[in-house]
């Protein structure tokens, strides 16, 4: 494929103005489309495009995500979306989030280039045996606590936004992720807050509230209802609009009551932890990601 991917689009002054915005922030734009031999697309996901490439200089295999101009949720939509890849993408340095190599932009389109991972999608994992589900559990937590460690919830905690490759569970999607700020009481507001963390400046670059109080706690709740899935091979019922239904409207049975293959030591977790976005006072994403793991060190024919 040549590099009309990059090319096909009209000038966008939108793009223009914030490539400015994210270079005073610290965000450099180093990549070049000349650098990168462009292959078969990998998917789509409606802001934007993955291609399958490699580096021209030494054919290191890349994987490019480019901004979809046309995109069905908006241009301005899809611009805030890869923006906010790209500021969470630079700062994480967990190996549970897929990895950035660098960023570029065009008068028309703005790209990531990050590790091609060899991996399958999540969402096509199911009916885990024990010991397989609580190491790739914890995995998971840690994955959603390496964005919350810089400041971010991942908010859209789904599996098709995972991976299951060579190292494990990665989160391969940062485009939903929000910035959460504390209000004067101390509580957490998810907002659209784009902000550019860095040692030399900490630059605003839009504002929009999405979401209420408690955004690391939603973001445990969405692995619960990941982990039930897996777990029982099925969507927990009555979770379809989850997160928009009214909290109190919205709960989950035990695994082991719908699956008689899943054992009952993942019941407490997976039903606490979905609780934890009605909580007064949640239970800390760690303290599961501890239970998981030691869970997965222990035989599983003593689980």
């Amino acid at each position: 494929m040549d590099g009309s991917v990059f090319w096909e689009n009209d000038w966008n002054p939108a793009i223009e103005h914030l490539v400015k915005r994210l270079r005073r922030g610290g965000i450099a734009f180093s990549c070049e489309p000349d650098d990168f031999v462009v292959g078969r697309q990998l998917g789509n996901g409606g802001t934007s495009f993955v291609y399958e490439a490699m580096q021209a200089r030494d054919g290191t295999p890349v994987a490019l995500k480019v901004l979809n101009p046309k995109s069905e949720l908006g241009t301005d939509e899809a611009i805030a979306s890869l923006a906010i890849e790209i500021i969470v993408g630079r700062h994480s340095n967990s190996d549970r989030v897929i990895e950035h190599k660098g960023y570029g932009c065009t008068d028309s389109v703005i790209f990531i280039a990050r590790e091609l991972a060899h991996a399958i999608p999540y969402q096509s994992v199911r009916d885990l045996p024990p010991k397989n589900a609580a190491n790739y559990f914890w995995q998971f937590c840690e994955s959603v606590l390496a964005i919350h460690g810089i400041g971010f919830a991942v908010v859209d905690v789904v599996p098709s936004n995972f991976l299951l490759c060579e190292r494990g569970i990665v989160l391969a999607d940062l485009g939903s992720a929000r910035r959460v700020r504390c209000d004067a009481a101390g509580s957490e507001t998810v907002t659209s807050t784009v902000l550019a963390i860095s040692q030399r400046t900490n630059r605003e670059l839009g504002h929009a509230q999405i979401v209420t109080e408690g955004a690391y706690a939603w973001d445990v709740a969405g692995l619960a209802l990941i982990f039930f899935e897996s777990l029982t091979g099925m969507k927990a019922p009555g979770t379809e609009y989850f997160p928009y239904l009214p909290c109190k409207a919205v709960s989950i049975p035990r695994p082991s009551s719908v699956s008689k293959t899943t054992l009952p030591v993942f019941d407490e977790i997976v039903t606490q932890m979905f609780d934890q976005f009605r909580a007064t006072d949640p239970i800390s994403l760690s303290v599961f990601a501890s239970r998981l793991r030691e869970i997965a060190g222990h035989d599983s024919d003593h689980l």
